[in-house]
C-alpha cells in the first residue's frame, strides 16, 4: 500500500507542477499578464504542492531503510540477493530529494545521495577514467582529430628577402669586379693647357662562384599515402619549411664572414649603440661608394634597440617618434635610417650594416622529386635549392657588410 500511495502522491504532485506551467506558458504565449482567475488556480495548485511534500516526507521513510538494507545483503551473498531498483520514478520525486539537499540529515539527501552513488558504479565511457568501478563503451569512444597541425617552424628568409635572389643557369659562374687602386687619387689637375693629364690603368679581375645544394628527404610509407590523403602534403610543405630555414641561415653564415667591423659591446644599451650605427654606416659609404640601406640583426638585437636608451633614459628607438629619437623600433621599420631585418639566424646582438655592395645571393629552385620504391612499399620524397653567395671586394679590398659586434 505505500507504493501505491507513494506513486500516486507523486503523481498528483507532477500534475499541478504541469498546471502551474500551463498557466504561466499561456499567458507568455498571448503577451499578457496572470489573470486573477490565473493566480488563484496557481496559489491553489502551490498549496496542495506543500501538502503533498508534507504527506510524502512520511510515506517515503520506509523506502531508505529498505534500500541499505538490501545493499548490505548484497555485499554479502551478491548471487542471492540483487542491489535495489533505482528509486527514482520520475522527475518529480527527482526534484523532491532535490530540494532538500541543504539538510544533509534528511531522509531526503541521504536517498538522493545513495541514488547518485549507485549511478556512477554502473557506466563510464572509459573504465580506467571513471570514479569507481565501472563498465564502460570505450570501444566506441573516438579521439578526433580537430583543426590544422601546429606548426611553430618559420619559414620565411627575412635576411634573403630582403637582399633578394638572382638565378643564374651555371653551376660554376665568375663575378667580375674592378681593380683600380688610384680610383680616388689617380685624376688630378692640369698642369698647363696643352699638358698632359694624368694616365693610370686600372683591371678587371673575377671571382668564382659555386652553387651549393640544401635538401632535405623522407621515405613514406604507402600506407600513409593511402589512408592518409593529405599526408604527403604536409611533409612536402615541412620539408620546404627546413629548406628555407637552411637557406636563410646558411646565407647569414656567409655573410658573417664580413671582415670591417665597427667595436660595439654586445651588451651597451646607451648613446653608444646609435654612435657605432652612425660609424657603420659611414664605413658601409667609404668602402662601397653607396650609402647603407640595410641593417641585420636577430631577436637579441632587436629587444636591444628596444631598450636603448639616451642619458635622460628616453627611449631611442620607441614605437613612437619623440624628438630625441634617430629612428623608431625595429617593428616600425627604421633604425638610423636603415631598413631593418630581423632574422633568427642572427642568434646574438650583434649587428650588420649594409647595402646591395655588401651581398649578393644566387638561387636556382629545384622541382620537387619523388620516386616509388616497390621492394619497400613506399616512395621517396626530396626538395632542395642550389644556392651560392657573393661578398663583392670593396675600394680597400674589405669584403662583405660591417660588423657591429665587440
Amino acid at each position: 500500500m505505500a507504493d501505491a500511495m507513494f506513486k500516486t502522491l507523486v503523481e498528483e504532485r507532477d500534475a499541478k507542477q504541469s498546471l502551474i506551467r500551463t498557466f504561466i506558458e499561456t499567458a507568455q504565449e498571448q503577451g499578457r499578464d496572470l489573470s486573477d482567475q490565473d493566480k488563484s488556480a496557481i496559489e491553489m495548485a502551490r498549496t496542495r504542492i506543500g501538502e503533498i511534500d508534507g504527506q510524502l516526507e512520511y510515506v517515503a521513510q520506509s523506502y531508505e531503510m529498505d534500500d541499505k538494507v538490501r545493499e548490505r545483503l548484497a555485499r554479502l551473498d551478491p548471487q542471492t540477493v540483487k542491489p535495489a531498483p533505482a528509486l527514482y520514478r520520475s522527475l518529480g520525486e527527482i526534484l523532491f530529494d532535490r530540494l532538500r539537499l541543504d539538510q544533509p540529515a534528511s531522509e531526503s539527501a541521504q536517498r538522493y545521495r545513495g541514488a547518485l552513488a549507485r549511478a556512477a558504479q554502473h557506466m563510464g565511457t572509459v573504465a580506467a577514467d571513471t570514479t569507481a568501478t565501472a563498465g564502460d563503451l570505450a570501444g566506441l569512444v573516438v579521439d578526433p582529430v580537430v583543426g590544422g597541425v601546429v606548426n611553430f617552424t618559420d619559414s620565411s628568409r627575412p635576411f634573403l628577402s630582403a637582399v633578394g635572389t638572382r638565378a643564374v643557369n651555371a653551376y660554376d659562374f665568375r663575378r667580375p669586379y674592378i681593380s683600380d687602386a688610384v680610383a680616388a687619387t689617380g685624376t688630378t689637375a692640369q698642369t698647363a693647357q696643352k699638358a698632359e693629364v694624368g694616365s693610370t690603368q686600372f683591371s678587371v679581375a673575377s671571382d668564382t662562384l659555386e652553387y651549393k645544394t640544401y635538401g632535405e628527404y623522407l621515405n613514406v610509407s604507402a600506407q600513409l599515402l593511402q589512408f592518409d590523403s593529405f599526408g604527403l602534403q604536409i611533409i612536402i610543405d615541412q620539408l620546404r619549411n627546413r629548406v628555407a630555414r637552411g637557406a636563410e641561415k646558411a646565407a647569414f653564415t656567409e655573410l658573417a664572414l664580413s671582415t670591417t667591423k665597427i667595436t660595439l659591446s654586445l651588451t651597451a644599451v646607451d648613446n653608444t649603440v646609435s654612435a657605432a650605427i652612425e660609424d657603420g654606416k659611414a664605413k658601409v659609404y667609404d668602402e662601397t661608394g653607396m650609402p647603407a640601406d640595410w641593417v641585420l640583426m636577430g631577436p637579441t638585437g632587436a629587444a636591444r634597440l628596444g631598450k636603448t636608451v639616451d642619458s635622460a633614459g628616453r627611449p631611442l628607438y620607441p614605437y613612437l617618434g619623440p624628438i630625441n629619437a634617430p629612428g623608431n623600433n625595429p617593428a616600425n621599420g627604421s633604425v638610423n635610417g636603415l631598413r631593418p631585418i630581423v632574422s633568427y639566424a642572427v642568434t646574438t646582438a650583434a649587428m650588420w650594416i649594409g647595402n646591395g655592395g655588401c651581398f649578393e645571393a644566387y638561387e636556382v629552385g629545384l622541382p620537387l622529386m619523388q620516386q616509388v620504391e616497390p621492394s619497400v612499399l613506399g616512395t621517396q620524397v626530396a626538395v632542395a635549392s642550389m644556392l651560392a653567395f657573393y661578398r663583392p671586394r670593396s675600394k680597400s679590398g674589405q669584403l662583405g657588410a660591417t660588423q657591429l659586434a665587440p
